[in-house]
């Protein structure tokens, strides 16, 4: 009997003590829209999460094959040593991509991502008080033009410079 007591312990101090993952899933806004933003609940203070928002590329109005994401991450309440970093792949299952410092609030900004591959954020941190630690999490991707888009831009450029030039002469 004062075995199953000892394993019982051991199991209910082991859950307090170990790590919490959450998988999120959420579609990325292409700017100007609004950011994606959301809170983060973890549960029991002095555990470490992390969590996981995973998010397909998206591709622009514009002709783009690729983005730049920026993202925030702050502490709302109760939790220390924050980070986030983005991975190719869902739930963190490919490579490493970047990665924001370990501090109070962690970011990134202005990271290239491919049209239609899918991402993942990894959000890190300790929950440091009682009855629970939150944070927030904001992104946005904002659209690279395509190389025929700038080609079109410098030709207009040129053509209305041409035109300056004759009007001048004549």
């Amino acid at each position: 009997m004062h075995l199953k007591s000892v394993f019982a312990a051991v199991v209910a101090l082991s859950a307090f003590g170990s790590a919490s993952a959450v998988n999120y899933n959420f579609t990325m806004p292409l700017a100007p829209a609004a950011p994606f933003t959301a809170f983060g609940q973890i549960p029991i203070t002095g555990m470490s999460f992390t969590d996981f928002w995973t998010f397909t590329a998206p591709a622009g109005a514009v002709q783009t094959s690729s983005s730049v994401i920026s993202v925030d991450l702050f502490p709302f309440f109760n939790i220390d040593s924050m980070q986030v970093s983005l991975f190719n792949g869902a739930n963190g299952s490919g490579s490493l991509v970047a990665s924001g410092g370990i501090a109070e609030a962690s970011e990134l900004q202005n990271i290239a991502i491919t049209a239609g591959n899918v991402y993942s954020f990894r959000v890190t941190g300790l929950v440091v008080g009682a009855p629970s630690g939150y944070y927030s999490f904001a992104t946005v991707a904002a659209p690279i033009p395509e190389p025929q888009t700038y080609m079109m831009m410098i030709a207009g450029i040129g053509a209305l410079g041409f035109l300056a030039m004759r009007r001048r002469r004549g």
